[in-house]
This record gives C-alpha cells, sequence and structure tokens, in this order.
C-alpha cells in the first residue's frame, strides 16, 4: 500500500476515469434533464444579449430576475454559449472539464501534504484511492450542473493555503502569508458566488484556516470574511436595488425543492417499505458507507494508540487537533443529511475533504492495527469502480435512442412561428432550433404553483407537448383538440395540438 506500483495504479485508474467521464457524455444522462434547465436558460438569455432572466419560465417571478442560485455559473456558461452555441456539448463542458482538472488538484494537494510529512505513503494512496473511486462526483459531472464545478474551485482554496511551508518555528509561528491566504479566501468566494451548496465545504476551510497558526485572530477573521465579502460584491453587481429580493426568491425556491436525498431518514424510509436501494448506490452509497466506516475504524483504533502513548508520556503528534478539525465536515455532513435529506450536489466537494481528513489521520497514527483496517478503503473502493462502470455501460445501451437529437424529427414538423409549451427535455432541441419555448416543469416548486393556480392557461399556446399521465392533459381547455402520442427512450410524449 506504500509503494510507488499502486499510486501509479492509482493514476492510470484517475485517467481512465476522466476517460470514463468523456465517452457518450451527450447521451447519458439523456439530454436535456430538468436541472440542465434550470441552471442553463438564463445563461442562454444571457448569451442572445437579452439580459439575466429566465425566458422559459414567462409568467413567473424569475421570469424577469433569476435567482435560484448565485450568477457565476451562469456568466460563464453564458460565455461558453456565445462561443459555441447551445448545445449539448456546451452544455455539459464546463462541469466535465472542472471535475477532471479536480482530480489533478486534489493529487496536487496531497502530493503538498506529502511533502510535509503530514501524510504517509499509505494515507497518500488511501486518500487518492478512495477518491478515483469516488462515482458521485462522476455522476454529478454529466448532468450539466454547477455543483460540478464546486470541487475544483474548493480545491484550489485549500491548495492556496498549502502553498508555502512554515516560516519560523513552532506552531503559532504562523504559516500563511497574505497573499496566499486571500487567494485561498477569493477562491472559497467564487465557490460560494457558484453555488450555495459550497458552504458545507465553505465551513471546513474556515475550521482549517483557523487551525493554522496565525499569529493574530483578526487575521483569521479577515480572511474567512473575505468568501462573505465576494459573494455579496457579485450577487450586488448582478441584482443591484433588487439583491434583496434575490435572496429570498433564492431561497423560497430553495424551500420548494427540499426533496429526501440521501439522509438517514429517507433511507429508513425505502428500507421500510422495500425498495430505494438500487437509487442509494446509484449515487455513491458504496464509498460514502466505506468512507464512514473507515473513519469510526480509524478512531476507534487511534484512540488506545494515543492513550497508550501518554500513558507512557511519549509525544503525541501535534497535528490531531489539525486533523480533529477537519474531522468536523464528517459531523456536518451526517448532521445535514439526516435534517435535510441533500442529494449528491451538495457534497462531492465535502466528501473529498472527508478523504483527506481519513488519510491525516491514518498517517498520524500508522500502526499495525490501522494497516489492517486499509482493507475497507480497498473493499469500498472496489466497489465504487464497479458502479462507475456499470453506470458508464449505460451510455452505451440503446445508444441512437438517446441521441441528443432524438426530438428533432418531431419539433421540425412545428412550425418555426408557432407558439409551443413543453416539458424540459424538448428544451435544448428547441433552443438549437433558435424557437422560443414555455417550459412545464412541475418538478419546479414555483412552476407547479403556477400551473395549478392557472391550468386554463396552458390553452393559449398552439403546441403543448407534454409526458404520458401528465396532469395538465386534463385540463376542460385540451379536451377535443387533436392528439398524438410517441413514444422516446426516456418517455412517451403527447403532443396536443395541429396533426404533424
Amino acid at each position: 500500500m506504500e509503494s510507488r506500483w499502486l499510486t501509479r495504479m492509482l493514476i492510470v485508474l484517475a485517467i481512465a476515469k476522466c476517460a470514463l467521464l468523456v465517452a457518450g457524455f451527450d447521451r447519458l444522462p439523456l439530454a436535456s434533464n430538468a436541472d440542465e434547465v434550470l441552471m442553463a436558460d438564463q445563461a442562454a438569455t444571457l448569451a442572445q444579449g437579452q439580459g439575466l432572466r429566465a425566458a422559459s419560465f414567462e409568467g413567473l417571478a424569475i421570469g424577469i430576475m433569476y435567482a435560484h442560485h448565485p450568477p457565476v455559473y451562469s456568466y460563464l456558461l453564458a460565455i461558453v454559449f456565445r462561443i459555441g452555441g447551445v448545445n449539448v456539448y456546451t452544455l455539459r463542458a464546463l462541469p466535465i472539464l472542472a471535475y477532471m482538472a479536480f482530480h489533478a488538484v486534489y493529487y496536487r494537494i496531497l502530493w503538498r501534504l506529502r511533502e510535509r510529512k503530514w501524510l504517509t505513503a499509505g494515507g497518500f494512496n488511501l486518500a487518492f484511492m478512495l477518491l478515483v473511486s469516488e462515482p458521485m462526483g462522476f455522476v454529478d459531472a454529466r448532468f450539466g450542473r454547477m455543483s460540478a464545478m464546486v470541487p475544483l474551485f474548493a480545491a484550489l482554496a485549500f491548495l492556496c493555503l498549502l502553498s508555502r511551508g512554515p516560516s519560523g518555528s513552532g506552531e503559532q509561528a504562523g504559516i500563511l502569508s497574505w497573499k496566499h491566504a486571500l487567494g485561498s479566501a477569493v477562491f472559497m468566494g467564487i465557490t460560494l458566488s457558484t453555488y450555495i451548496g459550497g458552504a458545507f465545504a465553505a465551513v471546513a476551510w474556515a475550521i482549517t484556516v483557523a487551525m493554522l497558526g496565525w499569529r493574530r485572530p483578526w487575521q483569521v477573521v479577515v480572511t474567512v470574511a473575505t468568501p462573505m465579502i465576494l459573494f455579496a460584491a457579485v450577487w450586488g453587481l448582478t441584482y443591484g436595488s433588487r439583491s434583496w429580493e434575490g435572496i429570498r426568491q433564492m431561497r423560497d425556491i430553495a424551500k420548494s425543492m427540499v426533496q429526501p436525498g440521501l439522509g438517514f431518514s429517507w433511507l429508513a424510509a425505502n428500507v421500510a417499505a422495500g425498495h430505494g436501494f438500487r437509487e442509494f448506490f446509484q449515487i455513491g452509497g458504496f464509498t460514502l458507507i466505506s468512507a464512514l466506516v473507515l473513519s469510526c475504524a480509524i478512531l476507534l483504533a487511534s484512540v488506545p494508540i494515543a492513550f497508550r502513548r501518554f500513558i507512557r508520556r511519549e509525544d503525541v503528534p501535534c497535528w490531531p487537533r489539525h486533523i480533529w478539525a477537519l474531522f468536523v465536515p464528517v459531523c456536518c455532513w451526517a448532521v445535514m443529511l439526516s435534517l435535510t435529506g441533500a442529494g449528491r450536489g451538495k457534497l462531492t466537494a465535502f466528501v473529498a475533504l472527508v478523504f483527506v481528513a481519513l488519510a491525516l489521520a491514518w498517517s498520524t497514527y500508522e500502526g499495525r492495527a490501522l494497516r489492517r483496517i486499509y482493507i475497507l478503503g480497498m473493499a469500498g473502493s472496489l466497489l465504487g469502480v464497479a458502479q462507475i462502470a456499470g453506470y458508464s455501460a449505460l451510455g452505451f445501451m440503446n445508444w441512437d435512442r438517446r441521441s441528443p437529437d432524438r426530438f428533432a424529427a418531431l419539433v421540425a414538423n412545428i412550425p418555426p412561428e408557432a407558439t409551443v409549451a413543453a416539458v424540459p427535455p424538448l428544451w435544448l432541441t428547441f433552443h438549437e432550433r433558435g424557437q422560443k419555448l414555455r417550459v412545464v416543469d412541475m418538478g419546479f416548486g414555483p412552476d407547479r404553483t403556477y400551473w395549478e393556480t392557472y391550468p386554463q392557461r396552458i390553452a393559449e399556446f398552439q403546441y403543448v407537448i407534454l409526458s404520458a399521465g401528465h396532469p395538465l392533459l386534463d385540463e376542460p381547455a385540451l379536451v377535443g383538440r387533436p392528439l398524438q402520442k410517441f413514444d422516446m427512450m426516456d418517455f412517451k410524449i403527447v403532443v396536443v395540438g395541429p396533426r404533424l
């Protein structure tokens, strides 16, 4: 586990993981999904020079001002759309490239820790092994979500903290220069300004800054406050006098979209009902469980080691307080899951920090008992690799039917000047065609409220394209209009309007 061949094998696995990430990313998941529409619609409008608004959700407050999430991702995606147009490749390029770059930055972080002898060779391989086999971020990066950008920005923030070695002697000598500290704070500010779920990584970052040995407390305060100042500046420049309205809008939308995710209460409910394991395992259950088991095993094994050292009056490593501070993310993660049921997007960067914390703890108390624990990490990694391979294989099944152009023939028969309301999967095809579309997304809280309040307005559109069984199909205003059914890869759709 400490040999170079294992490190080299992990590097090869990381490269293979990145290759699988790119292979067939236009077909798995099926484009465009509801999350991509919510996160890309305002960027597409901005790229057309029409401002930061959700043009496909007219009638809602967000049709005027879109504040479902912080604006940095929208700006970056608008630049990509401006250069390459709106298509499946530009839609998903940013998260995929960011997640690939994240692996390189993560490796560099581990290398810095190894140089400072905070990680042993075994700890280095443990942390890298867990990340390479972690399927949660792999799946998230292919969904065209801004949450896949968070690991890269957060990792760059932590890398800046390690960009300078100790100056002076003793723990209180202060190992951070202002340049590196503020550079790190800027990257963390970009993280928060990209995705609010990055706040969980920011908590671990703030604790790490406080534990790194500043001479003066006010330096810690200034450094930790900088990301929030940057977030407020970006938000204020984006929304101006309507900034507070935007904050309330983001809060209300987030509340309306909270659904059970990976929470312990969700898992218990599914165990009682006898289902739900497939979904849990698909989003990284094996690796996360192995990480938690590993952390408990390391803690249980390290306590007697530390106790024996204390009894014998031997030197106890100076890093335990830093390590236990880094274990705070594990506690926050468990509480967050049990209370909010947060999904994989909020945890991708968070879990990487947990892996580093495990490696630091393992390296601090490395011994025969801890070496035996390594098999737990290897077992979890093998299961994670199997998940990644199995998920990737799905993209090559029904290759033609998964094409992002699967709706092109259908949409081509609709007159360009016709008014259309359709479910999210058709958003990409209509945007590629340059035709305006009103998205009907009942999974999006504000839109669901809108259509439940004004269902009759669906009749204002010449063509209505919904999934089979959609509640709006029972609207009296649509009854009697021509209706056609089509069997697509992801679902059966119903077209209400003139016959195609």
